[in-house]
């Protein structure tokens, strides 16, 4: 773990593509029985958004947008970070 936070601290502007992220975390991860302990990882927003982007045929942003009806309910001022609008 300690690898990956000096890698972060000397590269602050890289951006973590996704796949890279996720084939990290198989790397270096340390997985837990199921059921047996409950423990957050980021992986696992990862892994959501990888499914909704599976399921919707449509980036995660575009996806969350119109799955919690943005428009309908006139949230014009809600957006995700280096992502369009």
């Amino acid at each position: 773990m300690k690898l990956i936070f000096e890698f972060v601290n000397q590269h602050p502007k890289y951006k973590w593509k996704k796949d890279e992220q996720i084939k990290r975390s198989i790397d270096i991860g340390n997985p837990q029985p199921v059921g047996e302990k409950f423990s957050y990882a980021d992986i696992n927003y990862l892994l959501l958004t990888e499914i909704i982007e599976q399921k919707t045929q449509q980036p995660f942003y575009a996806a969350i947008r119109n799955l919690l009806r943005y428009k309908e309910l006139n949230l014009t001022k809600t957006w995700f970070h280096m992502c369009p609008k």
